[in-house]
């Protein structure tokens, strides 16, 4: 079964598309070099109008001595 996520969501308007499709995870960015970056604060008020069916995710990356490697989990 194919599963759908939308990524790098930032306002309340790709939320409502969000539930409006029913995917099945929504992505949040927390690096801040991205463009799509949203503060813990942000994800928090976009995640209370998200669908409860809808799981969410966040992108996260640590700074390491030789870059910065990315890894996954969940918001």
């Amino acid at each position: 079964m194919t599963r759908i996520k939308l990524c790098g969501l930032t306002r309340l308007c790709d939320i409502e598309a969000a539930n409006r499709l029913r995917v099945e995870y929504v992505g949040f960015v927390f690096v801040p070099a991205s463009r799509r970056y949203v503060s813990g604060r942000e994800a928090a008020a976009l995640k209370a109008a998200l669908d409860p069916s809808i799981r969410a995710v966040g992108s996260l990356w640590t700074k390491t001595r030789t870059g910065w490697p990315n890894c996954s989990a969940p918001a």
